[in-house]
């Protein structure tokens, strides 16, 4: 069985790590639901590397994932 927090715990976290930089949230709804929420920058990088490029460049920005998840124990 998977270990879950009290219900109605809500937890926030952040991360960094050159060049990943990550915030997340995760909340425990009800006694068997649990979700999180999360994004992470990485930051320096050039961004979608082809044949022909080495990427757009410093105008580029930083790349950022989102995700998104829940559990449940039925």
């Amino acid at each position: 069985m998977p270990r879950f927090n009290p219900d109605g715990t809500l937890r926030f976290g952040m991360a960094y790590a050159p060049p990943y930089f990550d915030l997340s949230a995760n909340a425990t709804l009800l006694p068997w639901l649990e979700t999180n929420l999360a994004i992470t920058r990485i930051n320096g990088i050039p961004g979608f590397f082809t044949e022909t490029s080495t990427g757009f460049g410093a105008a580029y920005g930083a790349y950022k994932d989102r995700n998104a998840g829940s559990r449940s124990v039925s």
